[in-house]
């Protein structure tokens, strides 16, 4: 896994979770806040529906009852009203045409009081039909919100993830470039940014130009090391020119030393011969 991606994934993935659990935190307070708006809608609905229709109950007007419910029942969170006299008995009764079985629905009952007296029960039934489709919209708004900021963040995120890589993606080629090519090292670092990786880069081209003078030097030294070699070479040469020499007159003394050697042994064979020649010649004298 390359550095971009040590980049990307885990910033989109955290982007991508916390945008999830705000998502799923700000759905479930606006069905509480709807659930809540709802429930005090019915209770003051429903003892509206009860004073509203007292008289009517009363006087067992059901043309008014009737009207009233068809006024009532203009409220589209509102499916289904109901009138019973005391003795339980529906008096009135109206369902909405356009009911959402699917939904969930729940009824408030109140007693209809006339002088004290209780003569009646106002049943209302509410749909939770609308407050969850506002819900749902308000869901896929946040969605659609999260994935148009996911790809702004994306986008943004690569476009930093670009610039922090690309240098350090020059500085990869170069290095890679030395190691398997022919090791120049007359290449340099464009430093384009005063942050980490600029100064990684200017530290690198110094390095790289500490490297290069080293490597003159060294070819220097090698040069003037080549220089003292043929010089070694050549006094090595003549000194073994000069040994020759000499081992040749060493032999040449050699020979001399033995042919003296050869005119002193005649020489003395010579000594010899005189001695005895004077020896007879003193026996013949003294003869």
């Amino acid at each position: 896994m390359n550095l971009r991606l040590k980049l990307l994934l885990p910033l989109l993935s955290v982007f991508l979770v916390c945008f999830s659990i705000f998502i799923q935190l700000t759905v479930m307070g606006q069905e509480a806040e709807l659930s809540q708006s709802l429930e005090a809608k019915s209770v003051i609905l429903s003892e509206l529906f009860a004073t509203t229709n007292v008289l009517n109950l009363w006087n067992l007007d059901k043309e008014g009852l009737q009207s009233n419910l068809d006024t009532m029942l203009k409220d589209q969170e509102v499916s289904a009203l109901e009138i019973k006299d005391a003795k339980g008995i529906t008096v009135a009764k109206k369902v909405d045409a356009d009911q959402y079985p699917e939904a969930k629905s729940f009824t408030k009952e109140q007693k209809i009081i006339h002088e004290g007296e209780a003569i009646g029960t106002a049943i209302s039934t509410f749909t939770t039909h609308f407050s969850e489709v506002l819900v749902a919209k308000t869901r896929w708004q946040l969605i659609l919100t999260g994935g148009l900021i996911f790809l702004l963040m994306g986008a943004m995120i690569v476009f930093l993830a670009n610039l922090i890589t690309k240098p350090i993606s020059r500085l990869v080629e170069v290095v890679r470039g030395m190691a398997t090519g022919d090791g120049n090292l007359a290449v340099e670092i464009a430093v384009t940014s005063r942050d980490e990786v600029g100064k990684l880069s200017g530290h690198f081209n110094s390095f790289l130009g500490k490297l290069r003078t080293i490597v003159v030097n060294l070819k220097s030294v090698g040069g003037k090391s080549g220089g003292l070699s043929a010089k070694l070479a050549e006094n090595t040469r003549q000194v073994s020119v000069a040994v020759e020499e000499i081992s040749a007159n060493m032999r040449s003394m050699t020979t001399r030393t033995e042919a003296m050697n050869g005119e002193v042994q005649n020489s003395v064979g010579s000594v010899q011969a005189v001695n005895g020649h004077i020896d007879r010649v003193n026996a013949m004298i003294e003869d």
